[in-house]
Formats: structure tokens, sequence, C-alpha cells
């Protein structure tokens, strides 16, 4: 999948893994079909009609022993319940590969890293 490219999906359950380390995450499952590149991107989502800029990881969380390949969505600025809900994803930028972290604060402070850029790149659209 390209930059530009969009997939719409149900928010399903995760391990609430992002919202433990202060990033919840809106979680959608990755199909054998997608040819979306692994990694981080900068997204925009289409939720209710609205759109919100978001950080956007895709593959499997290989930092937690992870196996099972999924789309992680970080929205920024929105509050609220997204589970269930059906959104639009619209990958804006490719940002970085998926890497494993030692630890998670190393894994935290990349994630802020990539929110950073993520708003800024976004903040130019």
């Amino acid at each position: 999948m390209n930059k530009d490219s969009k997939i719409k999906r149900q928010v399903v359950r995760g391990e609430n893994r992002g919202k433990k380390l202060g990033y919840p995450t809106a979680n959608l499952e990755l199909k054998p079909e997608d040819n979306i590149k692994r990694g981080v991107w900068a997204t925009m989502v289409e939720i209710d009609g609205q759109k919100y800029p978001a950080a956007t990881f895709v593959g499997a969380s290989v930092s937690f022993g992870g196996d099972q390949e999924e789309i992680e969505v970080h929205v920024f600025d929105y509050e609220g319940d997204l589970y269930n809900k059906i959104v639009e994803l619209d990958f804006v930028e490719w940002l970085r590969p998926v890497e494993k972290f030692t630890d998670e604060s190393e894994l935290v402070e990349q994630i802020e890293k990539d929110c950073q850029q993520a708003r800024k790149i976004l903040s130019s659209k």
C-alpha cells in the first residue's frame, strides 16, 4: 500500500498495551490482502464523519514478543470510546520501520518522537 491509500475497518479490542504506555490505540485487523508497508505512519482517521490526525503502527509488537500483526492507531486530540466503530484510515506518510526496543521507556521515548513527527507532517497537509 502506498501513501494516500485508505482502508475502512471496525475497531477491535487489543491488549490495552498502548493505553498502559500512555498512548491508547484503536486496533484494526490487518488482513492478508492488505499490502501495507510495515512500520510507523502519519495517518488521518475519519471517525463519525470527522477527520483526526494520528500516528499508526502496522506490524507485530516485537518488543513484547508478539507475532500477530495488526494496525494500531493512536488518534491525536480524540476523547471517547472507539470500540466497534467503523473508521477510515488514510495512510499519508511512512515514518520508519518496525523496531525492537529493549525496554518500555525506550519504546515510549520513540513513540513520542513518532507522534511529534506525525503531527508536524499532518499539520502541513
